[in-house]
């Protein structure tokens, strides 16, 4: 995975949405490899970002931080529903916005970022 180097002007236009797609997404792996229920830890530009499957199919891309600086990375988290959470720390992170429902250690919001699928391959959209 490399860095996409410069910009889309606005006035152009991509002539296809697989053009687009790769034009501002990072492409993290095949469908079939990300299980329901269970973080998965993928690097972009030395950034670690969480991809979690929710029971109802859908894919979420967040920052892997730790909620407590001793506690575990989101992606060791357990998922349930459209959150993430560790019973332990007692916090509790929306897969879909990234806000923190149980705040704790300052943490309000964790970044999310768009997961893109085409054609059986995964895509984090950024931007």
């Amino acid at each position: 995975m490399g860095v996409i180097k410069g910009r889309i002007k606005e006035q152009q236009v991509p002539v296809s949405v697989s053009e687009f797609i790769k034009a501002r997404a990072y492409p993290i792996g095949n469908e079939r490899d990300f299980y329901s229920l269970i973080g998965r830890k993928v690097t972009l530009n030395d950034r670690e970002i969480g991809v979690f499957r929710t029971s109802d199919g859908g894919l979420f891309a967040l920052d892997n931080v730790r909620i407590n600086p001793e506690g575990i990375r989101l992606t060791e988290g357990i998922v349930s529903r459209h959150t993430v959470y560790d019973p332990s720390d007692d916090w509790k992170v929306d897969l879909e916005t990234g806000d923190v429902i149980r705040e704790a250690f300052n943490i309000t919001k964790v970044q999310t970022y768009r997961v893109h699928n085409m054609k059986g391959k995964l895509y984090i959209v950024v931007g």
